[in-house]
């Protein structure tokens, strides 16, 4: 069967052009796309209306840092690089595009595997995304943190993203992958099912308004210092300067 093409109706064609540029530099078959290029993706085929399409960054997960070629540095720079292989989260990488100013953050598998994925097209390229019920379980995992005391705020994009995929994500599918991810999550464990999860979720929410946060803007997140990366300095992956970052910003 062929792969549905990848519908970037929502999605800013920078993006596209970043990710193509992006895929000569990983492994094949060792990345899979998730997070907002999935969200627009299944978001234009499920017909809703109105998404906003400005994007500045997109997210995929990657089997080992060597995922990511050292030829990266050739089209991107890195602006964040995380390694240490004896922690349950051994990687990460911010890259950064220079010509289209877009972000690229690359994130281990392992914490938040993908369980439920489908195969898109790009042009001549085949893509793997994480699917919509499987996203929503992650993204839902994500924002209930605070109902466990791990995180204390929720931003108001992602929780807007949520509300989207609540529309028209299969709810059925969805329950059993958050019922599969239970089981293989090596981070996150709630004891209740998708739904009450989601109820609990806004019931908090809504006896706690305060918790909805706008996110940092980029070069806010930019001017934060980053220790690991210091202390996971590589002359394989080289970091640019944020400061360098933010004046093409």
């Amino acid at each position: 069967m062929q792969p549905t093409p990848l519908n970037t109706k929502f999605v800013d064609p920078k993006i596209v052009a970043s990710l193509t540029k992006l895929i000569p530099h990983l492994r094949s078959n060792e990345f899979t796309l998730v997070g907002g290029i999935v969200l627009k993706h299944f978001f234009a085929q499920g017909g809703l209306q109105n998404i906003c399409t400005t994007q500045d960054n997109f997210d995929l997960i990657a089997k080992s840092r060597d995922t990511v070629k050292p030829s990266i540095t050739r089209n991107f720079q890195i602006s964040h690089y995380h390694y240490n292989p004896t922690t349950v989260d051994p990687f990460y990488f911010s890259l950064f595009d220079p010509v289209t100013k877009t972000f690229i953050n690359i994130f281990n598998s392992n914490i938040l595997p993908a369980i439920d994925v489908v195969q898109v097209s790009l042009d001549k390229l085949v893509l793997t995304l994480r699917s919509l019920e499987d996203q929503f379980t992650v993204s839902l995992t994500e924002e209930a943190r605070i109902l466990t005391g791990i995180n204390n705020r929720v931003e108001d994009k992602k929780l807007a993203d949520l509300e989207l995929m609540a529309k028209i994500v299969y709810w059925s599918k969805a329950a059993e992958i958050w019922d599969m991810r239970a089981k293989t999550s090596t981070f996150d464990k709630f004891p209740y099912t998708l739904e009450k999860t989601w109820k609990n979720l806004h019931t908090y929410i809504n006896n706690n308004p305060n918790v909805v946060v706008k996110r940092k803007t980029k070069t806010e997140r930019l001017k934060q210092p980053c220790e690991v990366c210091v202390k996971s300095k590589s002359t394989k992956y080289p970091l640019t300067p944020n400061e360098e970052i933010i004046r093409i910003l």
